[in-house]
């Protein structure tokens, strides 16, 4: 049981992560049950998240459920992430030459021929 009471979701680390750093723990203790298990799942969670938050008001009365509302959440941690590639990708500095237009690039070849 102390090493299930040991995982704490780290200040970075995605939810995904956290519970299957848990998941892996939780299989090798025995006698834990699940009452247990969701209680200290979420009670080691990253301080002022959301998920801790409707975790705490909705209050999941099984495993199960607690799981079935950290899905939605790591879907929505996943999604932020991919959006803040897709925005970084799109902030990247554009070449000069490839802001020209074809015909002037055109141009500029054939003058220093």
């Amino acid at each position: 049981m102390a090493s299930l009471e040991a995982i704490i979701q780290g200040k970075s680390e995605p939810l995904r992560d956290y519970i299957e750093r848990f998941n892996k723990e939780v299989v090798q203790v025995r006698g834990a049950d699940d009452t247990m298990k969701r209680y200290l799942n979420a009670k080691r969670l990253r301080v002022g998240t959301d998920v801790k938050k409707t975790i705490r008001l909705d209050r999941p009365r099984t495993l199960n459920e607690f799981l079935a509302i950290a899905k939605i959440y790591i879907r929505y941690e996943e999604e932020l992430y991919a959006d803040s590639l897709n925005e970084s990708r799109k902030e990247e500095p554009v070449a000069e030459s490839s802001k020209k237009p074809f015909h002037e690039k055109k141009k500029a070849r054939q003058g220093n021929s």
